[in-house]
Formats: C-alpha cells, sequence, structure tokens
C-alpha cells in the first residue's frame, strides 16, 4: 500500500511541476555528481544562468535597459565612458607650443613636454531621475531616464623630472542625458540618447580651450556587436571668447563608435571623427582583456589623428598606450 501511495504522489508531483523546474532539478543533481570543485560550481553557473535566460547585452547592461532595471538611489552609480590607467602612453609628436586662430591662444615658446607620459580617464555616471514608462510606445519609444555624467582626462608627465612632473593637460566633461529606450530585446535599435555636454580644459590664457554642444545619440545592436551614433551642434560663443572657434574643423559634427564584446569577456572598440568640409579626423582603438583580479583589466589604447584632448584639437599625432581599466 505505501508503495501505491508513493508511485501516486509522485506521479502527482511530475504531473503539478513544470517540466523546466524537474530538469533544472536534474542538471542540479548532475552538478553535484562532480568532483572537481572548479567544474562543479562552473555546472552550477551554466544552469542557474539557463533557468535565467539569456544575459543582458551590453547596451542593455550600459544603460539599464531591461524591463526591471530600476534606480535604487541617486547615488548608484553607473560606467560611462571607459575608466583605465595607462601607466606607459608613448606619442610620435608631442604638441609643445600649443595654438589657436583666437588672439592671445598661442604659447610663446615651445615647453619641453616628453614624448612619454602617464594617462588616466574617471567616468561614471547617477541617474537623476528614474526611469518613467509610458502608457503606450511613442515613435517607437517606450521609457525615458534622466542620467548626470562626469568624465576627467588627464594627461601626467611624470616620467619627466626636469620639468617637475606637471600634468600637461586635463580635460572636463560633465553632461546630462536623457535616455529613451525602445523596450527592444532583440537585434536592431536599443536606444536615443539626447544630451547637453561642456567641455573645458580649466587651464587660464594661452592654454585656454572649451566647447558646448547639444548632441543626439543612437544605439543598435547586433550580437556581440554594438554601434553608437553621435550628431552634435554646438552653441555658438561671443568671439571674443571662443578659445577655439575652428575645433569643428577637426572634431568634425558627430562620431561613432564600434564595440565586439568577444565571448571571453575581452572587447574591442573602435571611435571615429571625421570633418568633411576639411577632411580631417581622428581614431581611437581600444582592446580589453577579460577580468584578471577583481575588476581590473589589461587595456590597450591606439590613437591616431586630430584631438587626442583639447589642447591638441588641431595638432595631429599617433599615440599608443598600455595599462589597466576598471569595470565594463
Amino acid at each position: 500500500m505505501s508503495a501505491r501511495l508513493g508511485g501516486a504522489v509522485l506521479l502527482a508531483v511530475q504531473l503539478l511541476l513544470p517540466r523546466a523546474l524537474l530538469a533544472a532539478d536534474t542538471d542540479y543533481a548532475k552538478c553535484r555528481d562532480i568532483h572537481d570543485d572548479k567544474e562543479r560550481l562552473a555546472c552550477f553557473d551554466a544552469v542557474d544562468q539557463a533557468r535565467a535566460g539569456p544575459p543582458a547585452s551590453y547596451l542593455e547592461r550600459h544603460w539599464k535597459l531591461g524591463p526591471g532595471d530600476k534606480r535604487i538611489s541617486i547615488d548608484d552609480v553607473q560606467p560611462h565612458k571607459p575608466t583605465y590607467v595607462l601607466v606607459g602612453k608613448w606619442t610620435n609628436h608631442v604638441n609643445t607650443q600649443p595654438s589657436s586662430p583666437s588672439p592671445d591662444h598661442t604659447v610663446p615658446a615651445p615647453i619641453p613636454f616628453n614624448n612619454d607620459e602617464l594617462a588616466f580617464q574617471l567616468s561614471f555616471k547617477s541617474e537623476l531621475v528614474s526611469r518613467h514608462d509610458f502608457d503606450r510606445k511613442y515613435l517607437g519609444l517606450s521609457n525615458l531616464r534622466l542620467w548626470f555624467a562626469y568624465t576627467q582626462q588627464a594627461f601626467w608627465q611624470l616620467y619627466n623630472p626636469s620639468l617637475s612632473r606637471p600634468f600637461r593637460e586635463t580635460n572636463y566633461e560633465p553632461e546630462i542625458i536623457l535616455t529613451f529606450s525602445t523596450g527592444n530585446q532583440d537585434d536592431g535599435w536599443k536606444l536615443l540618447n539626447l544630451g547637453i555636454v561642456h567641455e573645458s580644459n580649466g587651464r587660464p590664457l594661452p592654454q585656454s580651450r572649451s566647447w558646448n554642444r547639444l548632441y543626439g545619440q543612437g544605439g543598435w545592436e547586433w550580437g556581440p556587436l554594438s554601434v553608437l551614433g553621435r550628431a552634435w551642434w554646438r552653441f555658438r560663443e561671443n568671439p571674443s571668447k571662443d578659445d577655439n572657434p575652428d575645433i569643428q574643423d577637426y572634431f568634425g559634427r558627430g562620431d561613432v563608435q564600434l564595440r565586439w564584446q568577444f565571448d571571453n569577456d575581452k572587447s574591442m572598440s573602435l571611435l571615429l571623427r571625421h570633418s568633411f568640409h576639411t577632411g580631417r579626423g581622428f581614431a581611437q582603438l581600444d582592446w580589453t582583456s577579460r577580468k584578471l583580479v577583481g575588476a581590473a583589466r589589461v587595456y590597450v589604447q591606439a590613437t591616431s589623428g586630430y584631438g587626442e584632448s583639447l589642447i591638441d584639437y588641431n595638432f595631429r599625432q599617433n599615440t599608443f598606450g598600455i595599462g589597466f581599466a576598471y569595470g565594463g
């Protein structure tokens, strides 16, 4: 009798429990039979990932586009641009006498900068207003959120003791970004960003450089490839106070960033700018390894063209750097 009762209970469980849950329990049982600790943990992780569904894509993670991504608090800081330290950064042609067409914006005598230096970038963003969902889609957009972002890039002549190791250039870039999500979790169009950005180096004359822009940016993904395309409009300034009136002849009126995510958690990205009016441009190629120690990854950066920094906006050079990136 007990055997019959046991069989009936087992039959009821099989009928009532979802097949996926039973399959997962079976997979867990198989994992428990693995003797090697590393392989056993990897097996459990694989089962958990299968039950949770496919992982979020790069743009979904980076801009919190998923259906359950809500702001926790205003101090919930997210990555924005890459945060890195280039322990060694070399250029084939250092800008020793920065200049601009504006009056009193040209350094009178060359400064003996080294061709090698240390460079780093800090970049983060945080939500000012949590996500707001629309009752229905407007122009293919399903919700919006408001960000504050900040990026600081520094070029430090650490290996130049004869000049007392000065910071050659530091760029400050705060921005406000309104992000519209399409709610698309498949390949294709993911987001639309509208932003206002200020960028300056905080230097006195003759090395002062700054500009302000309004931009629109679209984001698309196809498998491991993500694309961010941006077009901007520069706010006009009083000619007597414009540090760099011809900056768009070198920076152009937009940029495109392509990013490829490898299966082993490595990534490669390419940033491109081009002025169709003058034919001048800039390219930056980044390669980031998988996580090695904590959140640290090996980071390699190569650039070519005009405008690697604001002080170099009208100066052409090729650079190569290696160091560490964090997060991502």
